[in-house]
């Protein structure tokens, strides 16, 4: 890895606890503030003309400051045309998928910046691979999620969840802003960072894995590990905000590593039951993974050769600490899913693992998920 400096408006405040690198074509900033006009700043010094902003309502209140001092006009006069996206639903079915890829051509997109989570990146995703020509493809993400860092999008069609590799969907540059990521409340900030945390971890064992993911995969637990104690070991205290600025830098730098580990090594039995039961039941994503992750990560640590399942362990109960402090769900049935369903989702979840993981047997999966379950 190669420190990069930082590119676009010179008032943009840099954070210094992590250096901005350069990793398989991609750039990644650090900010305290600013990341969406960085973006938009970036997106045109890139040459684009044509720029879809894939975002949520609330990210875009502010779009006519952040573009005011830019380049923003009449592409044919030399100018960028700003246009933007807000159809964001989670595990992208496929109607939002199909409408997001005519919005990109009806524009003649040639540049995505996508501000958001994971909802809103795999959606500017799939609009990338649209693209006849690509000048910019621009991530902010506001979550730990990391499938900013991978080449991975699912869409959702007749209640079934398809992830598909290709490289097109990989954004070019990530920009990680302090200000967006502070302000995330418990029930969204500690799922996602429990998703980042599961991507890391399972770097670790599946049959892809190489010397060099296992050790971005080390370096993220570490990371993620230390944010995540920090904040366990930290009082609660009214008036503060859930992230910490010591915690936010370790847990940023860490969902970056485990998103490039899980991007190089792709899914194991936790992301494909996870994407099963999340698409298959529409329960919500990154809660689905914390809660998963609760039981099935360490069980994996177990089970596997030359994994420290004492830090996994660790990460696991900092998280189970911070989820009953903020009374957050711990069983897929407290997220909605229909108890009639329970043996269904036991039977399902016993065939994906039956082909994945050999080294966890039907009883081991079938108790740990009706722990899991709730039931």
């Amino acid at each position: 890895m190669t420190s990069e400096g930082t590119v676009g408006t010179s008032n943009t405040e840099v954070s210094n606890v992590w250096e901005n690198f350069h990793f398989r074509d991609v750039d990644m900033q650090f900010l305290t503030s600013g990341g969406l006009k960085q973006a938009v700043g970036l997106a045109i010094a890139q040459g684009a003309k044509s720029v879809a902003i894939v975002a949520k309502e609330r990210y875009l209140e502010h779009l006519g400051s952040v573009t005011s001092n830019l380049c923003i006009g009449d592409s044919r006069n030399g100018g960028c045309v700003i246009t933007t996206f807000s159809t964001i639903v989670q595990h992208v079915p496929n109607e939002v998928a199909e409408r997001a890829q005519s919005f990109a051509r009806d524009n003649s997109v040639d540049g995505i910046i996508v501000i958001g989570g994971g909802s809103a990146i795999g959606t500017a995703k799939v609009m990338a691979l649209v693209l006849s020509e690509r000048v910019a493809f621009i991530a902010v993400p506001t979550t730990f999620s990391g499938s900013e860092m991978t080449p991975i999008y699912g869409i959702t069609t007749d209640n079934r969840k398809v992830t598909t590799r290709d490289e097109r969907v990989r954004p070019g540059a990530v920009i990680y802003d302090n200000s967006l990521l502070q302000s995330l409340p418990p029930s969204i900030a500690l799922p996602s960072i429990a998703n980042s945390f599961a991507h890391a971890a399972e770097a670790l064992w599946v049959p892809t894995k190489s010397k060099t993911s296992t050790l971005l995969a080390r370096c993220a637990i570490e990371s993620i590990s230390k944010g995540l104690q920090i904040m366990a070991d930290r009082p609660p205290s009214d008036g503060e905000p859930f992230l910490s600025e010591a915690a936010l830098s370790d847990l940023s730098y860490g969902a970056a590593l485990a998103g490039i580990a899980f991007g190089s090594t792709g899914s194991g039995i936790h992301h494909k039951i996870c994407h099963l039961v999340g698409g298959t039941y529409g329960l919500d994503h990154a809660n689905t993974h914390m809660i998963v992750g609760l039981e099935l990560l360490p069980a994996m640590a177990q089970v596997h050769a030359n994994v420290d399942h004492e830090r996994i362990k660790m990460g696991v109960e900092a998280i189970a600490t911070l989820i009953a402090r903020h009374h957050l769900p711990k069983t897929l049935s407290s997220i909605g899913l229909d108890p009639w369903k329970r043996d269904l989702l036991l039977n399902e979840v016993g065939e994906v693992a039956k082909g994945i993981e050999p080294t966890l047997d039907q009883d081991q999966i079938a108790t740990l998920f009706t722990q899991v379950i709730g039931y």
